[in-house]
Parts: C-alpha cells; structure tokens; sequence
C-alpha cells in the first residue's frame, strides 16, 4: 500500500509516469518523468496533478516533492523545508 504509480498514455503509448509513496497521510513525489516528443500535452503535469488528487482523495494532508529546488514544485505550491541529517559514530577506547 505505499507505492503509487501512475502511467499516461496517447493512442496507446504510455508518454509519461509518476512513482511516489503514501505514508501516514503523507504523499511524496520520488520520480517521474515523459517523452519529450509529447511536451505539448503536458504529460508531467497531468500526473502531478493526478497524484495530488489521488493522494488528497487517499486522505493525505501534505504532498512532499522532496529533495531538489526543480522551479515546476514551485508552481504546484511547493514550499522548501530544510532537512537536517545527524551521523552518530562511536569513539575508539583510548
């Protein structure tokens, strides 16, 4: 139940895909991408568009893009939040 993949397809082509995850009422977009051949029709941007429908109507309250400043999640609303990363080591008896 945590993967979401989602396919778009013009006479019988699939031109674009989305795979993300949905976890505790969260949403987050890992990767996607379309052929550029079919830049036209936006096929990026129906996916966004479906997968933050999806994951609003699976009762998710944030969509997260995840990591990377891409300015397309800026016009989806994305905001940054910054992360931060602990690394625990242990030290060597003296």
């Amino acid at each position: 139940g945590l993967v979401r993949c989602w396919l778009v397809a013009i006479d019988d082509a699939v031109v674009g895909a989305y795979y993300g995850f949905h976890y505790r009422h969260r949403a987050y977009a890992y990767l996607g991408g379309f052929d550029p051949d079919y830049a036209e029709e936006s096929p990026g941007a129906i996916l966004i568009g479906h997968a933050i429908a999806e994951a609003a109507r699976e009762g998710a309250r944030e969509f997260d893009f995840l990591r990377g400043q891409e300015s397309y999640k800026y016009g989806w609303g994305a905001v940054d939040q910054w992360t931060m990363r602990k690394v625990w080591t242990r030290s060597m008896a003296q």
